[in-house]
């Protein structure tokens, strides 16, 4: 289990994503949601958009590699990038 939001640092949220602690972070990524429509409207909703966004790339004509960086809270849990892409048929491999 992570620290609470308040006292986690930035550091604190690399090591989770670092070590593959997929559960804390998802614990992490809940005490966020202390507002729904706040949570729904920095996350979720932005996480369809991104979702949308990345399977453009992923499916348009170019051929090429594509580096995208977010924050991550976003990839955690059913509606989290992970999930949605994983969702639409494609595989995501952490490196």
């Amino acid at each position: 289990m992570p620290p609470s939001a308040a006292v986690m640092s930035m550091d604190d949220i690399l090591k989770l994503w670092k070590d593959g602690d997929d559960k804390a972070l998802l614990e992490f990524v809940k005490t966020l949601q202390w507002d729904d429509d706040y949570f729904k409207g920095m996350q979720t909703d932005r996480d369809a958009a991104m979702a949308e966004k990345i399977e453009g790339y992923l499916n348009g004509d170019k051929k090429e590699t594509y580096m995208i960086a977010l924050g991550a809270s976003h990839f955690s849990g059913d509606s989290g990038l992970v999930a949605m892409l994983e969702k639409q048929g494609f595989k995501v491999v952490k490196q």
